[in-house]
This record gives C-alpha cells, structure tokens and sequence, in this order.
C-alpha cells in the first residue's frame, strides 16, 4: 500500500504538516482578530458612553438630547440606553437582562464594564439569541446616578472570522493537490534506489558482504549508497571499537571510587568492580557468595521493580547500597548495585552527636556549681570568711573553665569561616619554650611528672605567630598532662632539620587507639570516652584549633602513639615561611 511506502508517509507528513499549520495559523488569526476587533470596539464604544454622559450632564432637556444622541449613534446593530431608577421598570426585555447581570449591578454602583454575552432579542419578530458586546457606565449627572448602556451586535466580526476560515479551508484543499502531485513525483526519484539499498542489506544480513551499490545520484539517497558500500568494509574496525570499548568499560568501573555489582535473574554476579569485590568478598574465604543483605537488596530490586536504597553495616563498615533492576527486550534480566563505603559520613554524623553532648554536659556542671554555690552563699551557709573564700574561688574556677570552652568554640569558628590571621614576627624560639616551661612547671610538681625542654639551637629567629604557637603548644602539653600518669614524664623538643622546624610533644600516657588516630584532629572528636571523665575531660575541640594553627603557617601536624606506652605529636613547618 502507498501509505505503508516512503513516499506515502513523506506525503502524509508534508500534508499533515501543512494543514497543521494553517489550521493553528486560522485558529491564531482567528482569535487575534476577535480580540481586536472587541477591544478596539470596547473603547470605541466606551468613548459614545463618556460623549453621551457628557451632553446629557450640559442639556436641560433631556429627552430631546437622548433622542438626538440616538439618532446619532445607534445603527443596524447598536443600541443606546440610559438606565434611571424611574425608567428601570418601562425598559425593553433584552436590558432588563442584561441590568440584572452581576457586572452591570458592580458599574451601577460606580464605575464601568465591557464584556460579550449572549441575550435574547427580538429579530423580525423571532426571538433570537445573540452574542452582544455590551458597555455599561455608570454617572453622576445632575444630582442623579444614571447607567448608560450600549450594546452591539457581534455578527459583523462573526461573519469576518468564518470568512477567515473559508480562506484557510480552500489553502489546505490546494495544499492537499500540490502534495499529491508532488509525491507521485518522488515515486520514481526515491522508492527505486531504496529497493537496491533494501536489496543489497538483505544480502549483507545474509553473509554476502563484498554488496556493493551503483547508485549514480549526488544528493541524500547517493550518499547513503556510498555509505552502504564503507559499511562492509568498516565491520571489522567497529568489532575492534567494540572490544575497545569493552575494555574501556572494564576500566572504568576498575577506577571508579564506588563499588559496582551487576546480577542476573538469579543473583549470580556477572560484572563486579575490586572495589566491589574487596567491601563484600574481603574478609570471606573459599567461593566467593554475596552477603545475604545484599542479596536480599537486590531481589526487592527486582521484584517490586523500582530503584531500592539501603544502608547496611557490614564488619565494622557502614555500605550505602542503590539497586536498580536491569531489562533485556523490555524482560527482567538482572539487577546492578553501586556500594559506597559511608563509614567516614557515619562517623562524622556521631562526632556532632558527641559535640552536643559533650557541650551540653561541659557547660550543664559549670552552671549547676555556680548556681549552688552561689546559693550557698546567699543563703549565709558559709558561716567563715574562710568558708566563703573556699566557695567564691569554687565559682571562678568554673567560671574560668566556662571561659575556656567559650574561647575555643569561638577560636576554632573564626578559622573555619576563614576570619583567621596570623600576627607573624621574628621570635626568639628559645624564649617562646621557656615561657611555655615556666607556665607549666608548677602542674608538673603537683602531678608529680616530669616536664623537659629541649631546643638544639639558641638564639633562633623563627618568623611565626608567636601568641598562636604559644596556644598550640599549651594544648598539645595539656592534653599531655591529661593522660600522663604521676612519675611520667613529658619530653618537648624544637629542631630545624631539611628546611622544616620541627616541634615535638613527647609523652609517656595511656596512648591512643589506633582506630582513634584517622580522626584525631576532626573537630569535636573524643576517643576513649572512658577517658574523659572528671579532670581530663575536654570538648574535643583542642586538637581541632591546633592543626587549623599550624596549617594556617603552611606546616602539618601528624601523631605516633601506641596503647599503653605513650604518644608523639610532630609539628612541621617549613622554613621559607617561617
């Protein structure tokens, strides 16, 4: 059948196109000239309205003038009417109607309306219904409101408009002619060369690939002939790009940063990535068999035919898993998952948990003993001034221990958002340990440990922020205090070696877990929670302000420890920025 042929569609598509057109171009001119016609017609009309009001508000005799104005302006098709509330009842029956109308009731208040609607009227003695393009306003003449009402017939644009549209019928008449002739034209020209071209591929799906076409045109159809005749001759470069993009492929999911699994209809892997195969196969031994959470993620998959995200946790590691269901010919053929290990977000989520509690529970003792020390000393419980001295220094040591947590909260949020400047200057490293001793010394003798300072080089000129370097070495001391044990000892030496000023805080404490050392310097971070209670608690936060310190002056910041025989922060700092 034609219809089913090349030239049949390309008619059906070139008439259907054109039609297309010219209705939407009819209905779009259609509507422009409606619209036009009311507006223009509208504002006309409310211009006869304004007149009228006018010359019946400078008249004395106003049924002379209402008679005048109507000779003037009413036609065939238009009517003029002034509404009184003494006239109202003696109207004619289509403005009765149309003074009922709630957009007429509104003008009549005050004001104006235009709108078309269709009313009933009297044609040659038939009643006929209408589309009428009605103006109503409203005045106040001579101490009296009247409502000025005119109303035209829409038959003249009616008739404009169908007139457009016998003009667009006649154009998709003469296109449909021109279109036929057309494609019988194309018949010869097309539908015989893609005969040979249909010829020739059937032959080629056959095996016969020395096919080639003699097609001597020099437009569309000659190009796809010598395209038909390269393709024999380039099946053996696209296997090769095949493969090459096989093995690309291959590549691709080798390198990616998440896991990837593809699984057939009965969950045996067929595609599977080593970042895949080391989350779930790695601590498995003998055959290799997906964990039976995955499985079972893979399978809902499947079965209820949607994308199905999960987060599992697995040996000690928390995987997000996203499967989705794989199709073959519109057939259920498998699934494919990507695994993303998001034990780090994880563990970052558990450190703000941990930060607002340790806040509230470092800020909750503090308020609680001075509020009832306070208390006590209001209510005259401290009966000796010794007595009250013991509370009041009680108060101010929390009072100052407050003041600590407030200052590193407030430290280490001006570095994050980037409101952090160093004061550098020449410094005399030497002198800079020696303060540091001396605020130490009198801890050391109560705690019964050890504090030594070693520096290689007197009198060496460092470029650094000296009140900054100052913080950074008092915390790292601290902390050593902290789980420094009595008869320890705390070892802090100072060295330029390579181009680096090296500082480091020895200590002989408790140590720290290995597991706590990846996320030591994240802030809020705690590790052994055991180990901060009473005394040696902190907020986490020291460390944090430490590495954003030695950072801001281009160094780095690194710890050694192991569990029970101590720990080793190294501070380094380049000495071209020093």
């Amino acid at each position: 059948m034609i219809f089913r042929s090349v030239v049949g569609k390309l008619w059906l598509t070139i008439l259907g196109f054109v039609t297309l057109i010219l209705i939407v171009l009819g209905l779009l001119l259609t509507q422009m000239f409606e619209r036009y016609a009311n507006n223009q017609e509208s504002k006309d009309l409310m211009l006869i309205s304004d007149s009228v009001a006018h010359v019946l508000n400078n008249s004395n005799d106003w049924p002379s003038a209402l008679s005048y104005l109507t000779q003037l302006f009413e036609n065939e098709n238009r009517k003029l009417f002034v509404v009184t509330k003494e006239n109202r009842e003696v109207l004619p029956s289509p403005v009765k109607e149309i003074i009922q109308d709630e957009r007429v009731t509104k003008a009549w208040q005050g004001g104006k309306t235009a709108y078309r609607e269709t009313y009933p009227l009297l044609i040659e003695g038939k009643r006929t219904y209408t589309e009428l393009l009605v103006i109503a306003s409203s005045y106040d003449l001579k101490d009296e409101r009247v409502l000025v009402i005119i109303y035209e017939s829409m038959k003249v644009v009616s008739a404009t408009a169908a007139g457009i549209n016998r003009i667009i019928l006649y154009a998709i008449g003469v296109s449909l002619l021109f279109t036929t002739f057309f494609a019988l034209f194309l018949t010869r020209r097309i539908t015989r060369p893609l005969r040979q071209i249909q010829e020739a591929a059937e032959r080629i799906a056959e095996g016969e690939l020395d096919q080639r076409l003699s097609i001597g045109f020099h437009d569309e159809i000659g190009k796809l002939s010598r395209s038909f005749n390269h393709m024999a001759t380039q099946l053996d470069e696209t296997i090769t790009e095949l493969q090459y993009e096989k093995d690309r492929l291959d590549r691709i999911l080798k390198s990616m940063g998440d896991g990837v699994i593809s699984v057939d209809i009965e969950k045996e892997i067929k595609i599977i990535n080593p970042l895949a195969e080391e989350m779930l196969f790695a601590w498995q031994t003998g055959r290799k068999r997906l964990p039976t959470k995955v499985e079972e993620i893979l399978d809902k998959a499947m079965r209820e035919n949607k994308e199905t995200t999960q987060i599992l946790e697995m040996n000690g590691h928390y995987l997000a898993v996203v499967a989705t269901p794989l199709y073959e010919r519109n057939e259920l053929n498998g699934a494919v998952a990507v695994i993303r290990d998001v034990t780090y977000e994880k563990q970052m989520d558990k450190l703000r948990r941990d930060f607002i509690a340790n806040v509230s529970h470092e800020l909750k003792t503090p308020i609680a003993m001075l509020q009832g020390y306070s208390e006590a000393i209001l209510d005259g419980v401290a009966e000796t001034e010794e007595d009250r001295m013991e509370l009041v220094k009680i108060i101010y040591d929390e009072s100052l221990r407050m003041g600590r947590l407030v200052r590193e909260l407030l430290d280490l949020a001006r570095m994050e958002a980037g409101h952090f400047e160093l004061n550098r200057d020449d410094v005399h490293l030497d002198k800079l340990l020696q303060k540091v001793n001396r605020k130490f010394q009198s801890l050391a003798k109560d705690k019964g440990i050890q504090l030594k300072f070693f520096h290689l080089q007197q009198n060496d000129l460092v470029y650094i922020d000296a009140d900054r370097m100052e913080q950074v070495l008092t915390n790292l001391i601290d902390n050593a205090f902290r789980y420094t044990p009595y008869g320890g000892e705390i070892l802090v030496s100072a060295n330029k070696k390579e181009g680096m000023l090296i500082l480091e805080v020895t200590d002989t404490g408790s140590g720290i877990a290995e597991e706590d050392i990846p996320f030591l310097f994240e802030r809020f971070y705690k590790g052994d929670k055991a180990r901060t209670r009473g005394n040696s608690g902190g907020t986490g936060l020291g460390l944090a302000i430490v590495k954003n310190i030695v950072e801001a002056h281009g160094g780095r910041i690194f710890v050694q420890s192991k569990v029970g025989k101590g720990t080793t922060f190294i501070i380094q700092i380049p000495c071209e920025e020093v």
